[in-house]
């Protein structure tokens, strides 16, 4: 799954993306990934707050809906859950050079899966009444708010 994963990233992570190149998404095999372009990379890992959870990493894009794509300063890609988006979560991903389009569907563009209870609060992800579906800018202010509240929920059990 990695290999096929990531081979699509090869063209943002290389260095061969064009700075003003749109955000560009679809289907590649049975994974659904968002590519975020190099021009908005910055100002949504801002809107999504991950600044104060995973910084020094750089948003590239989302995976399957559930996962954050990141790079690090020496280039690294890791995957991350959108929520709890920390630290501890992050996981390696390798890529191969090979280059592979993704195949555009019209009915999920602009749209993200979101699990009206995330699944680290209990919420099931098969559960058909937890599944809707958001824009980008809802997106953002959901991971926003479900990690904001991780984060509050963690820190207060660490509390004496």
């Amino acid at each position: 799954m990695k290999k096929i994963i990531t081979s699509i990233l090869v063209l943002f992570l290389t260095g061969n993306a064009m700075a003003n190149d749109p955000r560009s998404e679809g289907w590649l095999d049975d994974n659904y990934v968002i590519l975020f372009s190099e021009a908005e990379t910055e100002s949504i890992f801002d809107a999504y707050g991950l600044n104060s959870t995973i910084d020094g990493y750089r948003l590239v894009g989302i995976l399957n809906w559930d996962n954050f794509i990141v790079k690090n300063s020496k280039g690294e890609i890791f995957k991350i859950p959108t929520v709890p988006a920390i630290s501890k979560y992050l996981e390696p991903v390798e890529f191969n050079k090979t280059k592979k389009s993704l195949n555009k569907d019209d009915r999920l563009t602009n749209k993200i899966k979101w699990y009206i209870k995330p699944i680290i609060f209990g919420g099931d992800p098969d559960l058909e009444e937890n599944i809707t579906w958001v824009s980008i800018e809802d997106h953002t202010k959901l991971v926003k708010w479900w990690n904001e509240k991780y984060l509050e929920i963690v820190n207060n059990k660490n509390q004496p």
